[in-house]
């Protein structure tokens, strides 16, 4: 049974004596409170490193920060620690942010520096913070070691002046259902549906996506796919209807067939993981890579206000420029799900401070196809800064 489902069983429910029992481990073992809204990241750079011996990501390319919201109160109890990555087998990994101890949210996760693919097994509270297993597959489908970028979140103030949501999509053969409310999130604070299209395609409705944010774009859509078997998601096409958000996700097995599989899902417009004040909304900046070195304007977005760049290296091989949005001096991350209706993948070459514009990022995109060769590939992308935007 996985451990998103075990949350929520009712069996749980009917024993008193269970609940007690729970209630004193998870007070002696967690902290006293409960982080509400979380935005941690990681890199998991050691590849090969020795088997349950735990190492700190670098500083960075890492963050586990979060709140703790106080009713009836003008403040917050604010939380953060370091992030440390285990490798626990062959392509197995956890990541343990911590004194990140929030019951949902989200996790997207994106291979690193091969053709290799990530997905993330599952995430729960535990000791100290918040955990997040991963594992990692070669493109026979078999457990290979891998680096990896990991990217956890939840959110759960709403607003009338931003729109982004997330779910997690834990029933691949339902027809159509509402995935459970712990994990997902809407800022119009309503919930977001799934309808199966037919063996391993999916739609995402999301309502109150398309409200002004500023001006009309079309924001973003991450994927990742979820649980310990080597199948991997992509996000095919996301369009409006009225106000509602509809998001095609595709999923494929090893051999590159359609096949079920359960996945998770963001959406955001204009922004990056949430804003509800100053300190909710960290520079960033996402955007659809087409086929053009000037992407579509309506699909990008970035804090500096300057237009993004994709340039082409060779079959598969992308260079994103960021101009006017790079670290300066805090912590970075790199999220990317590829897109289309094949089940070619993407992952992540490098990223760093762009040659090219002195004050920007550059951000390499690599794509592959079943077989692992590099194939030319469409992507969305996404960059966070931990940098702070304040009025």
């Amino acid at each position: 049974m996985d451990i998103h489902d075990w949350f929520k069983c009712d069996w749980i429910k009917k024993s008193s004596l269970f609940l007690a029992s729970l209630a004193l481990i998870v007070s002696s073992n967690l902290a006293s409170a409960t982080v509400d809204n979380v935005r941690a990241w990681g890199w998991a750079h050691s590849a090969n490193a020795t088997l349950n011996t735990p190492y700190q990501a670098y500083s960075g390319y890492s963050r586990s920060a979060g709140w703790e919201n106080i009713p009836n109160h003008p403040y917050r109890n604010y939380y953060s620690g370091d992030v440390m990555v285990t490798r626990k087998a062959v392509g197995y990994y956890s990541i343990l942010f911590e004194q990140m101890n929030a019951t949902g949210g989200v996790v997207h996760v994106t291979a690193y520096g091969g053709n290799h693919h990530c997905k993330v097994q599952n995430w729960y509270p535990t000791v100290g913070g918040q955990l997040v297993n991963v594992r990692c597959f070669n493109n026979t489908g078999s457990a290979a070691n891998g680096r990896f970028t990991v990217l956890y979140y939840k959110n759960t103030t709403k607003g009338d002046y931003y729109t982004d949501g997330y779910l997690w999509a834990n029933n691949p053969t339902a027809a159509s259902y509402t995935p459970s409310s712990t994990y997902q999130s809407n800022s119009g604070d309503v919930l977001n549906t799934v309808t199966r299209l037919s063996t391993g395609r999916y739609r995402v409705n999301m309502p109150t996506m398309n409200i002004s944010s500023g001006e009309n774009t079309g924001g973003t859509v991450m994927v990742t796919a979820y649980g310990s078997n080597s199948d991997r998601c992509k996000v095919r096409s996301w369009y409006f209807s009225g106000t509602d958000l509809n998001a095609n996700v595709d999923c494929y097995n090893s051999a590159g067939s359609l096949t079920d599989s359960r996945y998770t899902l963001s959406f955001m417009k204009r922004i990056t993981i949430g804003n509800q004040v100053a300190e909710d909304l960290l520079q960033g900046a996402y955007v659809w890579a087409n086929w053009s070195p000037t992407p579509y304007s309506y699909y990008q977005y970035s804090y500096s206000g300057q237009p993004i760049e994709r340039h082409d290296n060779s079959t598969g091989n992308y260079r994103i420029e960021i101009p006017g949005l790079k670290a300066n001096g805090g912590s970075t991350t790199v999220s990317v799900t590829a897109y289309g209706g094949n089940g070619n993948h993407c992952s992540i070459g490098y990223w760093g401070n762009s040659w090219v514009y002195g004050d920007g990022t550059t951000a390499n995109v690599r794509c592959y196809d079943s077989n692992g060769n590099p194939a030319n590939t469409l992507f969305t992308l996404q960059y966070i800064t931990s940098n702070i935007i304040l009025y």
